[in-house]
């Protein structure tokens, strides 16, 4: 979960990236059992940093969290991270008419919006890829961008796939943005 990058072009093609600090948040899921006290994540983040010449980073950190029931939690305590928070971008069901769905080869998204440009920052992962993007097809303010995928279900041995990014409006990092998410098995994928 990350706020809309800036576009950053060079010779290799566009990079997405941040003038200034930000939060990304990582989704985690707890056990179904557990017992009060602390728990422990080990998060290792990867990064490139570039000014005149890039540079890659890496770290490892452990995080602990307590899960007694009484405590609320650093959302509550820190409002830096409550305005972090704020700056992600809504699920494309709060654009009007926002709406999205895959057929074959092919992840459409469409609704209605007078900013464009319009594109498709796509996450890459295991079993998913994005190939090259066709052309918006807009009519007024409605659009519908075909967004064409590679799918690979034998990469994650037949599990159903998770296709997301985020659907951006406008050159600038504070026009809208949109979540994408949309989950595929693979009788989707041959229906």
């Amino acid at each position: 979960m990350f706020p809309r990058p800036a576009v950053f072009h060079n010779d290799e093609g566009p990079t997405y990236g941040y003038h200034q600090p930000v939060a990304i948040f990582i989704p985690v899921t707890a056990p179904h059992t557990l017992d009060d006290g602390t728990v422990t994540f080990q998060v290792t983040t990867s990064w490139l940093s570039c000014r005149k010449i890039c540079v890659m980073g890496e770290q490892t950190k452990e995080v602990s969290c307590s899960i007694h029931a009484s405590d609320h939690g650093p959302l509550h305590r820190d409002l830096r991270l409550s305005r972090w928070r704020d700056k992600l971008p809504p699920p494309l069901s709060a654009l009007k008419e926002g709406k999205t769905y895959h057929s074959g080869n092919t992840l459409h998204i469409s609704g209605t919006s007078d900013l464009r440009p319009i594109q498709f920052l796509g996450v890459e992962r295991v079993g998913v890829r994005f190939d090259h993007p066709e052309p918006l097809v807009s009519q007024g303010t409605s659009f519908r961008l075909p967004v064409p995928l590679i799918l690979d279900f034998g990469a994650v041995d037949g599990e159903p796939l998770v296709i997301e990014g985020l659907l951006t409006f406008g050159r600038n990092q504070d026009d809208p943005a949109y979540v994408v998410h949309i989950i595929v098995t693979p009788e989707d994928d041959f229906r």
